[in-house]
């Protein structure tokens, strides 16, 4: 349509002239640049998205959240989810404790060890903050919902340390 800018897929800092006069170990690290670019951006976009839909999404936009990837779980992840958590009725409790328990991250080869500690520390965190919520609970049935959470907690910890030992 006139006067509407299409963006293109990525955005190309050489014209394709430039690009023809660089060599080939240049050029493929160039079109690496640009690809490494476009996939944090995907990773940026879900994480944007975790955030958002954690805090005000309903149960359908938090349930597609678990088929995402991730870079880390880092500390707006965390804030999110135990905003969400404390607040919740049982269902949201469940579905968010779900949700922990499924994320996955981009390094399904080899992780990055940084973000792995990343995750690891943000997960410690929100468990300290269920077990404080665990301590004050006076409803015997949220507190089933706090153990579980704790859990499911204890074992994404677990998995992300193993993942790290494995790679180093």
């Amino acid at each position: 349509m006139d006067g509407e800018i299409e963006e293109p897929s990525f955005h190309r800092l050489l014209e394709k002239e430039e690009l023809e006069l660089m060599e080939t170990e240049a050029k493929n690290l160039y079109y690496r640049a640009h690809t490494i670019g476009d996939d944090l951006l995907i990773y940026w976009s879900n994480r944007s998205d975790f955030i958002n839909d954690v805090r005000t999404g309903d149960v359908s936009k938090l349930v597609e959240l678990k088929h995402r990837y991730y870079i880390s779980f880092d500390s707006g992840m965390m804030e999110s989810a135990y905003e969400r958590y404390a607040s919740g009725n049982n269902e949201i409790k469940r579905i968010v404790a779900n949700l922990i328990k499924k994320i996955a991250f981009r390094d399904v080869i080899r992780p990055d060890i940084a973000e792995t500690n990343t995750s690891i520390n943000h997960l410690r965190i929100l468990k300290m903050r269920i077990e404080d919520l665990k301590k004050r609970e006076t409803d015997s049935f949220v507190d089933v919902y706090h153990t579980h959470f704790i859990s499911v907690l204890d074992d994404k910890i677990k998995q992300l340390e193993a993942k790290k030992r494995d790679y180093m």
